[in-house]
């Protein structure tokens, strides 16, 4: 909580707010109608509209205000760069994610990508295999690229069947990926 000198930086961009002006909210319906982005990202509210914007629209992603916003070295916004990329991914489109600022978390919603799409991103980018394996959680996919995506590399001659019953039988649990702080932790912690 804050004091009273002090200001919770969580009410400063409350939408009821005197600073929150007709011009904003307006520029907000924009963004999640994939019509513009904001002249200014800086507030919770102008980000929060452009990503769902962007989620819900490739058209919108790919458009020159998101691409110039989102491109270079330095990025001003990585949370709506993630939005974009994750857009792209939904959209069967594999972006540049050597950054790991901008990789997404969330590649599955509000569309699946094609199977194959999810196996080259794994591929290419071996630090995403746990979001790709959460996609083949999130579409009750059982096939041997979801069950061994998340394993380590074995020695020739172990069957896929071996690797599914240890996956399925296994008494313990790691967590790896914490919704919470949109992380991936791995060096798994052991949980009963």
């Amino acid at each position: 909580m804050s004091s009273s000198s002090g200001s919770d930086s969580r009410l400063d961009n409350d939408p009821g707010d005197q600073s929150f002006s007709e011009d904003n909210y307006d520029q907000c319906v924009a963004a999640m109608e994939e019509k513009r982005v904001p002249e200014n990202l800086d507030t919770i509210w102008h980000r929060r509209a452009t990503i769902r914007g962007l989620r819900t629209s490739l058209e919108f992603t790919l458009s020159s205000p998101v691409t110039e916003l989102c491109s270079g070295d330095d990025i001003r916004v990585p949370e709506v760069s993630r939005a974009r990329n994750a857009r792209l991914i939904m959209s069967n489109i594999i972006p540049n994610l050597d950054n790991t600022a901008v990789q997404p978390y969330c590649i599955w919603h509000p569309d699946f990508a094609d199977v194959n799409t999810y196996c080259e991103l794994a591929r290419r980018y071996p630090l995403m295999r746990y979001q790709v394996g959460r996609v083949c959680a999130a579409a009750g996919a059982r096939s041997s690229f979801s069950l061994t995506l998340l394993l380590p590399k074995e020695p020739e001659g172990v069957r896929k069947e071996r690797k599914s019953q240890i996956i399925m039988s296994a008494p313990q649990r790691f967590t790896i990926m914490n919704d919470d702080t949109r992380s991936i932790d791995l060096k798994p912690h052991l949980h009963s």
